[in-house]
């Protein structure tokens, strides 16, 4: 076992880049004998971490990290080597700060920013083994952040993943953020033959929540709740359940499919409305997610 109080690392700059109170692993170091790097612990605790550049064009400030570890081109041949196994059986990150900034871009206090970000409140643990992006599993037991500028908090992300051969899938996913949480079940995406399935619902879908990510979603001010069940094999896409509210007056049950969502105008489409109730003012507030400006006739008020 090994352990680290008290570690500091600066940038060309002098300026803080990583700073953590504690870092404890506990390794198996016979298993490197056979291509494995087997951890049974590993922990971060009150960590600080600043990552930043002057613009996109820019290096991170912690090129020069990765600049040490490249060397001159050579043409000599190398005979592959066999590649690595990584093991963690418990990673375990404790109350960290990360920022993210790229100072060119400008700041959207309330609305999330993916040029600036500041986290704080950062816990994980979870576990990982990895042999190649086609022989992998990963399980997040837990995971909570909040980010300053947007004012997100995540209240809760529980998942498994794998990779085998081509194929990427999860059999559970439950995430939960400010007041919105989704669960995912069954679900999987083959990057070779672009195959995909999966099932998810919410019983509590806050649009604000939303709004934070995308402006189109701030007309919408009632709760929402889904029930989506989908697959196909990408263009193609056939949508066998989605169940729909918003608020108490606006209900959609329907099931179809489309023979390529990338082609709108000539694609085969087919559509059955099993359910569909809504109000004339949930209507408008629906169409002005694809048309803010959108006012509904006379007619119809």
């Amino acid at each position: 076992r090994v352990e680290l109080n008290g570690l500091y690392v600066e940038d060309r700059q002098q300026d803080p880049l990583l700073y953590a109170g504690r870092i404890t692993t506990r390794i198996l170091p016979w298993n490197l004998l056979n291509n494995t790097v087997s951890v049974q612990e590993l922990s971060m605790e009150d960590f600080v971490a600043s990552v930043h550049r002057a613009s996109p064009a820019d290096p991170f400030n912690f090129q020069f990290i990765i600049d040490s570890f490249t060397t001159d081109k050579d043409t000599t041949i190398v005979k592959k080597k066999k590649s690595w196994r990584i093991v963690a059986d418990d990673i375990v990150l404790e109350n960290g700060r990360l920022s993210y900034h790229v100072h060119s871009g400008p700041r959207t206090p309330g609305a999330f920013n993916a040029s600036h970000i500041d986290v704080h409140g950062f816990n994980f643990r979870g576990e990982v083994d990895f042999n190649g992006i086609e022989d992998m599993e990963a399980e997040v037991k837990q995971l909570t952040l909040q980010e300053s500028n947007a004012g997100i908090s995540v209240n809760e992300l529980i998942a498994h993943f794998r990779a085998v051969g081509t194929r990427f899938e999860s059999n559970r996913v439950d995430l939960e953020v400010n007041q919105t949480g989704v669960s995912a079940r069954n679900a999987f995406y083959d990057r070779a033959t672009r195959e995909f399935a999966a099932t998810a619902r919410s019983e509590r879908v806050d649009p604000a929540d939303i709004a934070l990510f995308s402006p189109r979603f701030a007309d919408l001010d009632k709760q929402v709740s889904f029930d989506l069940d989908a697959e196909g094999a990408l263009p193609q896409a056939t949508l066998n359940r989605i169940n729909f509210q918003y608020g108490a007056d606006t209900r959609l049950d329907i099931s179809g499919s489309i023979s390529d969502y990338s082609d709108l105008e000539t694609s085969d489409l087919d559509v059955n409305v099993r359910n569909l109730t809504v109000s004339q003012g949930d209507l408008e507030s629906l169409i002005r997610v694809g048309a803010p400006v959108y006012a509904s006739p006379d007619q119809l008020k």
